[in-house]
């Protein structure tokens, strides 16, 4: 999370690209990133979105949680917050789709995409990416990898190569020592219990090929 954190340049709209396994501290940071951005200057707009409501609401209550003291007012219908210096966190699932065009992403704000490898590159692409335009909003995205297709595995695969990443910079989680997160004995019981395809995606961060997996 320093790593990741401690490289980017908010204000720019560059893409970052954290590939992580489960449960690694990917939504922490998002949350981070986003509160942040939202005191970096007054009025800016972050939107954050997650493949479904339930993750989105998830996201929507840690911040209020942690920022509390800093909520001017938040909305659990909706799942909007606005804090004292006029800045708002909208949350929203890519199960609403069209619905949300209509946003702006700007000031310090930024888009953060959560589990982007289960979310439609239609989705992204038409819906998502040109919320950032206008203001030319930073791009987070983050997700345990999948398959060897999608927005996700090429936007990371394009990150890995300076020479033809074009503003996209990608973060490998799985090169640090995750055994504080994932014992060595924890890591052969998955390992056994599990179909090979959706162990080696979920716990080892790797990238699978389509044919043939079970999720």
């Amino acid at each position: 999370q320093k790593d990741v954190f401690s490289y980017i340049k908010l204000g720019g709209q560059d893409w970052y690209v954290v590939k992580s396994i489960r449960q690694c501290g990917k939504s922490v940071l998002a949350e981070i990133l986003l509160i942040y951005s939202a005191f970096k200057t007054p009025c800016s707009v972050s939107l954050s979105v997650s493949p479904v409501v339930s993750q989105s609401r998830k996201m929507y209550e840690d911040i209020l949680r942690i920022a509390s003291k800093l909520v001017y007012k938040s909305n659990g219908s909706t799942l909007e917050i606005i804090f004292f210096n006029g800045s708002k966190i909208i949350f929203r699932s890519a199960e609403q789709g069209d619905s949300i065009r209509g946003i702006t992403v700007k000031g310090s704000g930024i888009l953060v995409v959560d589990e982007a490898a289960y979310i439609q590159d239609e989705i992204f692409y038409s819906v998502l990416v040109p919320t950032t335009n206008v203001y030319r909003a930073p791009i987070f995205v983050f997700s345990t990898p999948k398959f060897k297709n999608g927005f996700f595995y090429n936007l990371y695969i394009r990150g890995l190569d300076s020479k033809t990443s074009n503003g996209v910079v990608s973060f490998d989680w799985t090169k640090y020592d995750l055994s504080k997160y994932l014992p060595d004995d924890m890591l052969e019981l998955y390992r056994q219990q599990m179909p090979k395809q959706s162990f080696a995606a979920e716990f080892l961060g790797e990238f699978v090929d389509a044919d043939g997996s079970v999720f």
